[in-house]
C-alpha cells in the first residue's frame, strides 16, 4: 500500500459471482486517503482478510489485506484504482506501477 489514512473497510462478504444485480455491491474493499488527497481503492479482497481498520495510518509497502474473490467477480484478483474528488465526484485517474525492473508496460489501445 501507499502511505495514508484508512477511510473505509469492508471484509464481511464471503461470496462472488457474475450476477451483477446480486454481487456488484458485495466486494470486500479498503479505501485509503493518501497525503496528496488521492484515494487508493483495493477491492475483491478475501473474506475476513482485511488487516487494517478505519483511522489506521498505513505505510508504504505495508500489507493491508489478502486478495480474494468477492463481489461481482469470476475469480481471485485485486481490483485497484486511484481516485480524486472532482466537483464532489470520485474520478479514477491514470497511474503507473513501478517495480524492481522499472515501470510495468502500459497496454497499447
Amino acid at each position: 500500500a501507499r502511505g495514508g489514512i484508512v477511510m473505509q473497510t469492508e471484509s464481511g462478504f464471503g461470496s462472488a459471482g457474475l450476477n451483477k444485480k446480486r454481487f456488484s455491491a458485495r466486494a470486500n474493499v479498503i479505501r485509503i486517503l493518501h497525503d496528496d488527497g488521492s484515494m487508493g481503492v483495493y477491492a475483491h479482497l478475501k473474506a475476513n482478510g482485511v488487516y487494517v481498520q478505519v483511522g489506521d495510518r498505513v505505510g508504504i509497502g505495508q500489507q493491508i489485506a489478502l486478495s480474494g474473490n468477492t463481489g461481482y467477480s469470476s475469480g481471485p484478483h485485486l481490483h485497484f484504482c486511484l481516485q480524486v474528488n472532482r466537483g464532489m465526484r470520485l474520478v479514477s485517474i491514470p497511474f503507473r506501477m513501478v517495480g524492481d525492473r522499472g515501470y510495468l508496460p502500459l497496454p497499447k489501445l
